[in-house]
């Protein structure tokens, strides 16, 4: 009896696999195939780690799905039903390649890598206990809970909230090395993929702002042109296309200038009740790193580190283009700097 409501519990659910699996799959393909050919800016594209996903976990999901298709009227699709695994792996594999040979900024291979690992397993292990209903079964609802807790997680982090690690002390003192942040997208608008578009903000990014974008590298066109005068500084750029995390100084349209430990803002001396200096740095030293007056270009920002004499930042690469903002940092909700920082708000 209970093999019999296993059973049809799997064949009860095969027309939903077969229709959202085929929708995730697709959308990988898809998604991939824009990654890897469409000619836009790596910031703008999907994470290889969510389209490999899609591919992968849309294909698994559609294997599993693929039996119901033996009631098809068409003679191919039927012939198709019982050998689906075989074109959906040589999909999923040619993707994989794909994303590899693309080497995208920031992506993960090792993640990318491991969802085909993960889905070979599963596709094995599937095959080897067809003929065994309760083993198949559980393996089809483990396949069922790790795609949708996945799709989930992705979406989440996609639109609306997203984990940050301070790895470094360029936010000192406001941030300390081990805080550990929750960044909200939605807040500035979530970011159209392949785009610079952006979906209806709740409010534009603020002086003042701690954000979270995608560093453009010492190679960024977009910059004021005293900085663009002194040249790239040589250096090996392995940071490029990660998470920075800084804080809004210049807005769009704005006139800044830096004078040593002084920022003016449309000739005006800005109360900077976040900046931190070394004293041990002398003021001459100090004030090559200054900026004559220059004008924020309309949808850029001038970012700083609160650490101000520590910080590789918009004085040395240039503007943040808005399209590269991730999103606000508002609150650590863990710290290894100290259990008494968990809950402060940014």
């Amino acid at each position: 009896m209970r093999k019999k409501k296993e059973k049809f519990n799997l064949e009860s659910r095969q027309s939903s696999y077969l229709r959202w699996g085929s929708a995730l799959f697709i959308l990988g393909v898809v998604t991939t195939l824009l990654n890897v050919f469409l000619p836009v800016p790596d910031y703008q594209k999907i994470s290889n780690f969510s389209v490999l996903f899609f591919t992968a976990g849309g294909g698994l999901v559609l294997i599993f799905g693929a039996p119901r298709l033996r009631d098809s009227k068409y003679e191919f699709l039927r012939n198709l039903a019982a050998r689906m695994w075989v074109p959906v792996t040589a999909t999923v594999f040619i993707c994989f390649g794909l994303l590899i040979f693309d080497r995208t900024e920031g992506s993960n291979y090792v993640l990318t890598g491991l969802i085909v690992v993960v889905y070979v397993l599963f596709i094995g292990y599937a095959k080897a206990t067809r003929e065994l209903p309760s083993q198949f079964a559980k393996a089809v609802e483990t396949a069922e809970v790790l795609v949708v807790a996945i799709t989930l997680a992705i979406f989440i982090k996609g639109v609306g909230i997203q984990a940050f690690k301070i790895p470094s002390g360029s936010m000192l003192p406001t941030l300390q090395i081990g805080d550990q942040l929750l960044v909200t997208k939605f807040l500035y608008g979530v970011p159209l993929p392949y785009t610079d578009m952006r979906l209806p903000a709740v409010r534009d990014i603020e002086r003042g702002d701690i954000v979270v974008f995608i560093y453009p590298g010492m190679d960024n066109p977009d910059k004021p042109e005293e900085v663009a005068r002194r040249g790239p500084i040589p250096m090996n750029d392995v940071l490029k296309g990660e998470d920075f995390i800084k804080r809004v100084i210049g807005l769009p349209g704005d006139k800044v200038e830096v004078k040593g430990v002084e920022l003016w803002i449309n000739g005006e001396k800005l109360d900077d009740q976040w900046g931190a200096y070394d004293n041990s740095i002398p003021p001459y030293a100090r004030s090559r790193q200054g900026l004559r007056p220059f004008v924020v270009p309309d949808g850029y920002y001038f970012v700083m580190g609160d650490n101000r004499d520590h910080s590789n930042d918009s004085r040395f690469w240039g503007f943040v283009k808005k399209g590269r903002v991730r999103g606000k940092a508002f609150i650590i909700y863990f710290s290894t700097a100290g259990l008494n920082r968990i809950g402060t708000t940014l």
